[in-house]
């Protein structure tokens, strides 16, 4: 009760003064009310508007061939995004990117490095290695840019290393389809090679034939011979 009595003495007190004293009352409870609630407003609901969260993307990939195929996983990593609404993707190049994500313009961004494509198809290599994109940030843009872009990257990552796993699935089929065309090749070889040696075979029999055909002859021959002789 003592307490209650203490603040309604003081209330009176500032009611009961100049104008500027009553309004120092409404002062110190609207002001903390109007901070707090700015506060939450702009960070209510942030992954709602996410489309409104402004990320630079620089693609420094360089292509590469493989197998007799062109790969530049960096432009399709780039038009992939490019069909994405979940974040303001904007396409821009390493300076800009670095200056934005320094003055505040752009949350983060994301860097397809130069060995992207390289590094993606290198599964098929004797030397596989992992491909990854890297995250520029800065501490300054605050907390909730930090998650986003720690989410954005878990999602990177899997998308890559599906990509990368699809790229070598498809690189054993082109293998395997590959090494079935050349049996069949090799197959096809060996039943012409058999179908020569029979023609050898039955061309040997033929001349057979025909050496025993021209020694009978050649008897007959003998035999005109031998009566021309004796008569």
């Amino acid at each position: 009760m003592t307490a209650l009595r203490l603040a309604w003495t003081e209330l009176t007190r500032f009611a009961s003064g100049p104008l500027l004293r009553r309004l120092v009352p409404l002062a110190l409870v609207l002001i903390p009310s109007l901070y707090g609630g700015l506060y939450l407003w702009s960070n209510w609901d942030p992954y709602g508007h996410l489309n409104r969260v402004p990320v630079a993307v620089v693609n420094e990939d360089r292509a590469v061939d493989v197998r007799g195929k062109h790969v530049a996983a960096g432009d399709q990593f780039v038009a992939e995004l490019q069909g994405d609404d979940s974040l303001g993707w904007a396409f821009v190049d390493a300076q800009t990117a670095q200056a934005g994500v320094r003055d505040g313009v752009y949350a983060f961004a994301v860097v397809v490095p130069p060995d992207f494509s390289a590094k993606l198809t290198s599964p098929l290599t004797e030397h596989p290695q992992r491909a990854e994109v890297r995250l520029v940030l800065n501490d300054a843009n605050g907390y909730i840019s930090g998650k986003i872009a720690e989410t954005v990257e878990l999602e990177l990552k899997n998308k890559i290393d599906s990509a990368a796993f699809q790229a070598y699935a498809e690189g054993v089929l082109d293998a395997l389809l590959d090494l079935h065309d050349q049996l069949g090749a090799a197959a096809d070889g060996a039943a012409q090679l058999t179908a020569g040696e029979r023609q050898a075979e039955a061309g040997a029999e033929d001349l057979a034939g025909g050496l025993d055909e021209l020694a009978a002859g050649g008897a007959t021959l003998a035999d005109v011979a031998h009566h021309v002789a004796d008569g």
